[in-house]
């Protein structure tokens, strides 16, 4: 289990409230703030391995203080959830979006979080343990910087799109046939792929079914001419031109002594 880390969530009033801040506005940036921290822990870890508990909640002030626990000792967390967080604010504050990797998807919680600064809020502060020299910024200027990462990952998402094939191409897709639509000239069907299970959809006709029908809920290799659109490394549809389903079990008895070393009783030993 990594080391737990702390973390305080602070929300700054207007000034014309007198520092006091709106209950529904904390409300609403503490449970942003929260989904993030469950994001990341997810991120960091591949499945959720903390709660996310407040140790201090200041009376007469917007302050949370929250530590992470372990879940379930099933799971055990071999990063932290907080770190992960606080290490994306900070990144997205000085302009450094690449470096969240596989944390973009944080980005829509930064978003919740910051938006309304200077009219509903004036500002939050976020630090890790107790140490304010850590205190990331969230204000109009961090709302700016969500704005320039969020086209920042757009812009790259765009561009690997564009490096996505996009036309017609035969291939072969290794998976299990599944029936949607038998009726008309053209029937459809769905092939969930053996890696990954991703699904793809099918399209052959008449005239081919009586040899693409025996693939059907069995592996088998899916031979036809795939459309590729260019949003993705998969195709939008394939039209099936054969089937050729797999041994499932493959029969190994015709290989029985083919493996075996001959032996001479009468040999010297090695």
């Amino acid at each position: 289990m990594v080391k737990p880390k702390q973390i305080t969530f602070r929300v700054h009033g207007l000034d014309h409230h007198k520092d006091a801040v709106d209950a529904r506005v904390f409300a609403a940036k503490l449970s942003a703030f929260v989904r993030a921290l469950q994001k990341s822990d997810q991120n960091s870890n591949g499945k959720r391995c903390l709660d996310f508990l407040i140790a201090d909640l200041r009376m007469g002030s917007a302050t949370a203080c929250i530590v992470e626990r372990q879940a379930s000792t099933k799971a055990v967390a071999k990063f932290s959830g907080i770190e992960g967080v606080h290490a994306a604010l900070a990144s997205i504050y000085s302009g450094r979006a690449t470096e969240l990797n596989g944390s973009m998807n944080l980005l829509p919680a930064a978003r919740s979080i910051c938006s309304g600064a200077s009219k509903a809020f004036s500002h939050i502060e976020v630090f890790l343990d107790a140490d304010e020299k850590s205190t990331v910024r969230v204000d109009t200027f961090f709302e700016k910087q969500v704005r320039t990462a969020t086209a920042s990952m757009e812009n790259e998402e765009q561009k690997a799109r564009r490096r996505l094939f996009r036309g017609v191409s035969l291939g072969t897709f290794d998976g299990t046939l599944k029936l949607v639509d038998h009726r008309g000239a053209v029937k459809l069907a769905k092939l969930v792929l053996t890696a990954g299970g991703a699904e793809i959809e099918c399209a052959y006709n008449e005239q081919s079914a009586p040899t693409i029908t025996p693939a059907f809920d069995r592996r088998a290799l899916i031979e036809g001419w795939a459309h590729y659109d260019g949003s993705s490394a998969l195709p939008h549809r394939v039209e099936v031109r054969k089937a050729t389903p797999l041994k499932q079990q493959p029969n190994l008895a015709r290989w029985k002594g083919a493996f075996e070393i001959a032996t001479d009783d009468d040999g010297d030993d090695w």
